[in-house]
């Protein structure tokens, strides 16, 4: 319906590096900013469900799901499908991060 909108940002240097943002449009007000467990360079799509409150990441093996209030809401369904627990991820993502700065 266009009241909200969420993205993620690309690695960078800066603070706000792989951090999904989720704004209400027309209150032009940023609801939340957080890292999310997810990778983001397997995002397909992002689809808002306002009469869920739900946001879900389109991934080409598994939908991520989080609430408008930022819970990740199938976390176990996720672990179990990619296989990953969601500090191995982080801890993946920082030791990639600390690579790429070599």
């Amino acid at each position: 319906d266009g009241n909200y909108a969420i993205f993620r940002t690309a690695n960078s240097p800066y603070e706000d590096s792989d951090t999904a943002f989720f704004v209400d449009v027309q209150n032009k007000k940023i609801l939340w900013k957080k890292s999310l467990e997810t990778l983001f360079k397997s995002v397909e799509s992002l689809f808002i469900d306002t009469d869920k409150q739900t946001i879900t990441e389109v991934h080409h093996d598994y939908n991520a799901i989080f609430s408008f209030e930022g819970e990740f809401l199938n976390k176990l369904q996720w672990e179990n499908m990619t296989g990953l627990e969601v500090s191995s991820v982080n801890v993946r993502i920082a030791s990639v991060e600390m690579e790429k700065q070599k």
